[in-house]
């Protein structure tokens, strides 16, 4: 068998797989809303968008708090499907399916053909991923996003412009869809294109600067709609309110409501008002309290990277320990591809632990960084298990497969 038809088939059954399961997901695993009134909140955008309203809510009154496109998103099933939760959650099983299959063909090109396969399959059946497939929340198809843009930094080895054109389209997809993840994108991308890149300085620098003036592109029409609402250009109305649950006499490292006092004074105010009025709050109270805001943070990483008290969920995290040792002492080694691992580990880890740290934490935001640690935990497959499978199977070489 040809390594372009044993990859293609490969992928086929991962992304056969990954669908699988999500279906039964669907069809037997109970729901659960994780995040309050956000997946309402989102329906809600999604419904005035496909009523002609634009981009408002009945649930909610602000203009900017939430990003756009996943909202836009689910009004496009609306328009091609029915409006059922039911459409959705098949929608994005379909995606995050196709992301599983994607993700075997990146980290195949990376470590092998073997670890690619542990790659699909963890991804495949990750309980992280599983759960929000069943939730109307960015988170449902925010980590596909994120693999879609690896794989097109892995896998597109040639530097032409429709490369860059696609890196930057993704890029201003993934911040339309979580405002945070601006960040860990933009490094990841400038660490493949002049760390990795075998082209002189100047040529590197036109290629990032290709994809980021794509990424303003595909961003500018929100940033236009919020200039004309608002009078100024923005990307979010809530930067100052998602700081002040995370940083307020009451907090306890996640989500706790401010004091009586502080919610009087943000009665009455306009949404950017308000934004700023809460970010002045918290600010004011960090200067005058820097111990205990230090002191809050232990708590807020537990909160971020400890226990979910759910054993769907905790151990799987557990299984892939022994995984992430391993994965971090071949880095030490520097094994085959130790700097593309890099590049995309580190970026999302240590973005997903400062935004916890300096905002709020909850176990539900340090979902993206699975993208990163399964690619840790896929490095760290023991050599010996690799040479194992390879005897026990002996159609499986742990080839490369370009």
């Amino acid at each position: 068998m040809s390594s372009l038809k044993k990859r293609i088939i490969t992928a086929l059954c991962i992304g056969s797989i990954a669908l699988l399961i999500r279906i039964i997901i669907i069809q037997y695993y109970p729901v659960e809303a994780l995040a309050g009134g956000d997946g309402a909140a989102f329906w809600s955008f999604a419904e005035g968008i496909i009523n002609g309203k634009g981009f408002t809510s009945t649930i909610e009154p602000w203009l900017a708090d939430r990003p756009p496109f996943y909202p836009y998103f689910l009004s496009f099933i609306f328009l091609v499907s029915r409006k059922s939760y039911a459409d959705v959650y098949y929608a994005q099983s379909l995606i995050t399916a196709i992301s599983c299959a994607s993700f075997f063909l990146a980290a195949n090109k990376l470590f092998g053909y073997i670890r690619g396969i542990f790659a699909g399959i963890i991804c495949a059946v990750l309980p992280f991923f599983l759960i929000f497939t069943k939730q109307i929340l960015t988170e449902a198809i925010y980590p596909a996003l994120l693999i879609f843009l690896i794989c097109i930094l892995i896998l597109y080895e040639k530097n032409t412009i429709c490369k860059f054109i696609l890196i930057g389209l993704m890029l201003g997809v993934i911040t339309l869809t979580r405002r945070e993840a601006v960040l860990p994108a933009a490094l990841i991308i400038s660490g493949f294109m002049f760390i990795l890149g075998k082209i002189s300085f100047r040529q590197k620098a036109i290629n990032f600067g290709i994809a980021i003036a794509i990424a303003g592109i595909t961003v500018s029409p929100w940033i236009i709609r919020n200039w004309v609402v608002f009078g100024k250009p923005l990307m979010s109305s809530s930067a100052g309110v998602n700081f002040m649950v995370g940083n307020n006499p009451a907090s306890d490292g996640s989500y706790a409501q401010p004091p009586a006092e502080w919610g009087r004074q943000l009665i009455g105010l306009g949404e950017l008002e308000r934004d700023k009025v809460a970010w002045n709050l918290s600010s004011s109270w960090i200067k005058e309290n820097p111990a205990r805001f230090f002191s809050r943070i232990p708590q807020k990483l537990k909160y971020l990277w400890g226990p979910t008290n759910s054993l769907f969920l905790d151990a799987f995290d557990l299984l892939l320990i022994p995984f992430y040792f391993f994965g971090f002492f071949y880095l030490f080694k520097k094994h085959r591809s130790w700097k593309e691992l890099l590049i995309i580990f580190v970026p999302l880890a240590v973005c997903v632990t400062l935004i916890g740290m300096v905002y709020v934490g909850w176990w539900r935001y340090r979902e993206s960084a699975y993208v990163g640690l399964i690619l840790l935990a896929t490095f760290g497959l023991p050599d010996f298990l690799v040479r194992w499978v390879e005897k026990l199977f002996p159609f499986v070489k742990n080839e490369q497969l370009a």
